[in-house]
């Protein structure tokens, strides 16, 4: 699939410098980026269920790019950005940066923050080595690598997004820890393996990997919520209460922190608070199912309350 895509880059690129002359670095990426994004790719039967996933789209899209980029416009530097979650590939030209997002079909300058934040690592020689983050208002979060080597972050969140469907535990483990080695610098990945390690009782494991990913990326609330949830089996409250609160303090429309705050709160008969945290945690909920589980201990919480007063 690569080198068809490759060879009708190429061809496309000859054909157009016959007819208007020699075509910029700018003009041979969009070239690239356009049969990138509207290349009609076929796929295995296994994988089908795959490329629904936008993330999965975004990342086997990014790999192609970086590597016609590399074979077919040398001069331009490219390397990978992450955005919650989110994949871009990120280009210099000249002086000037790019984003391409191929699932969204867009190719445009990059945000001025972005931009100056890349040329300071470029003029230090140190952007091929060091990671940095920093705030583009109102909420966007980018994590750049390596120039390069850009593939190394969309394979490894490939990897993930693979992982994520298939239902066999081990295999997601094996291909969740593949991700990790290729690149372990995803927050993703490393909280979803301690996911795993929690779903066997390796509560150390798991919080371990918790705070990798955190320490990746400390805007990220999940594994916040998620050591909350360790060191309220191990009978450790206040230090539950506290990682709880941290999630919240990220994301207040999160739901589950609420209900675990909740459910502590319940077992400890503080049952102002549990219903409080309940009213909260159905706020936020859209699952029916999970709605449904709270109204019923927001029951016994209030029944409580009566009962104690």
């Amino acid at each position: 699939m690569v080198n068809i895509i490759f060879k009708k880059a190429g061809d496309e690129i000859k054909r157009r410098e016959k007819k208007e002359g020699k075509l910029t670095p700018h003009q041979k990426a969009k070239i690239i980026f356009q049969l990138v994004a509207h290349y009609p790719y076929k796929l295995t039967y296994s994988l089908t269920e795959a490329i629904k996933s936008r993330g999965f789209e975004c990342n086997l899209k990014a790999i192609i790019a970086a590597s016609l980029l590399r074979k077919l416009v040398p001069e331009i530097k490219v390397f990978g950005v992450l955005s919650f979650g989110h994949v871009f590939l990120g280009l210099q030209i000249g002086k000037d940066i790019y984003i391409f997002d191929p699932t969204n079909h867009i190719f445009e300058s990059a945000p001025s923050s972005l931009s100056q934040t890349v040329h300071q690592y470029i003029k230090s020689g140190q952007i091929a080595s060091r990671r940095t983050t920093y705030i583009i208002p109102p909420s966007y979060r980018y994590i750049y690598y390596e120039v390069g080597q850009p593939e190394k972050i969309f394979l490894s969140s490939l990897l993930y997004n693979i992982s994520s469907l298939n239902s066999a535990p081990y295999l997601q483990k094996q291909i969740t820890e593949s991700s990790i080695r290729i690149n372990p610098l995803l927050d993703l990945p490393l909280n979803t393996l301690g996911t795993m390690f929690f779903d066997t009782a390796q509560f150390q494991k798991a919080q371990d990997y918790y705070r990798k990913s955190t320490s990746i990326n400390p805007q990220y609330y999940n594994p916040y919520n998620n050591i909350g949830v360790i060191y309220d089996e191990l009978g450790r409250y206040n230090e539950a209460i506290k990682y709880y609160k941290m999630a919240l303090i990220l994301k207040p429309a999160y739901s589950s922190p609420w209900e675990n705050l909740a459910d502590l709160f319940l077992s400890l008969n503080e049952y102002q608070k549990a219903t409080i945290c309940y009213q909260m945690a159905l706020r936020y909920t859209k699952d029916p199912t999970i709605k449904q589980n709270i109204l019923e201990k927001l029951k016994q919480a209030k029944e409580g309350l009566q009962h104690s007063s």
